[in-house]
């Protein structure tokens, strides 16, 4: 398979073997581009999936996770060349269940299921499957929204100019 070595036009050549080697130097670190997308691209639009997802606000611990880098049960790995996000479900079991749904729940060591819901103490034999609630995906706008900060991120730090 043959590479492209020069490039043509406007009147003049450009070899890229020098363009490809600056290149390589500008995206060999990205990390702190891609902290920066993390934080102003994936971890809103994870609040925007939380918001539609239906799941109760409650203690807003489980949106923090999601939205607030350093917060409990954030998760949010970065390299050199790439980012993890999302939620850590050792440090708040329950996330698990909010987000990937659970299904029938029975006491164990008593008769009755104790709950307080709304200042009111209700007990109950059983209580039904709660469905999944995905809130960790990025949409197809987000991607595009997330391409388009990094592109602009990549040309003001000066890594798409061409040789002259």
């Amino acid at each position: 398979m043959a590479g492209i070595l020069i490039l043509t036009g406007a009147g003049q050549s450009t070899p890229l073997v020098g363009f490809a080697d600056d290149m390589k130097h500008e995206l060999a670190d990205m990390s702190d581009i891609l902290k920066r997308a993390a934080e102003e691209v994936i971890q809103p639009a994870f609040g925007r999936n939380y918001d539609r997802s239906g799941l109760k606000k409650g203690t807003g611990i489980l949106k923090q996770a999601l939205t607030k880098t350093g917060s409990t049960g954030n998760y949010l790995r970065i390299t050199a060349q790439s980012v993890t996000a999302g939620l850590d479900y050792g440090r708040e079991p329950y996330f698990r269940w909010a987000t990937e749904g659970r299904g029938d729940v029975y006491p164990r060591t008593k008769k009755f299921l104790k709950f307080d819901i709304n200042g009111k103490t209700v007990f109950t034999k059983h209580s039904r499957p709660a469905p999944p609630r995905p809130v960790v995906f990025l949409s197809p706008e987000d991607f595009q929204l997330l391409a388009g900060r990094l592109t602009e991120m990549l040309v003001a730090r000066g890594a798409t100019r061409l040789p002259k």
